[in-house]
């Protein structure tokens, strides 16, 4: 590696150290809980959420199997399709073949 690639690389390793502490997420507790029951609550939510949504829960486990440092931000759902929405008991009319 000549001496201008090791100048570069040396800029980017700075600068993407900086950007990882900067997206790493960071606790803010409310003021109400001391940072213990702060985690407690947050570990009841985890159990809570694994429980209701076992789907998801085997997917981030298959993520974090392969991506140890993985963690979720945000699931959303896309439209109304909870499994109570109601299902048409119409069947779909066939495709044309052309």
């Amino acid at each position: 590696m000549n001496k201008a690639t090791r100048e570069k690389q040396k800029l980017y390793d700075e600068w993407k150290s900086k950007r990882d502490v900067k997206a790493s997420p960071q606790k803010v507790f409310p003021q109400s809980l001391t940072a213990n029951q702060w985690d407690i609550e947050i570990e009841q939510k985890r159990a809570e959420n694994r429980r209701k949504f076992p789907e998801f829960a085997a997917f981030y486990d298959e993520v974090r199997k392969h991506f140890p440092g993985a963690y979720v931000t945000s699931i959303t759902m896309k439209g109304d399709q909870s499994p109570a929405s109601p299902v048409s008991d119409v069947a779909d009319a066939q495709d044309d073949q052309q």
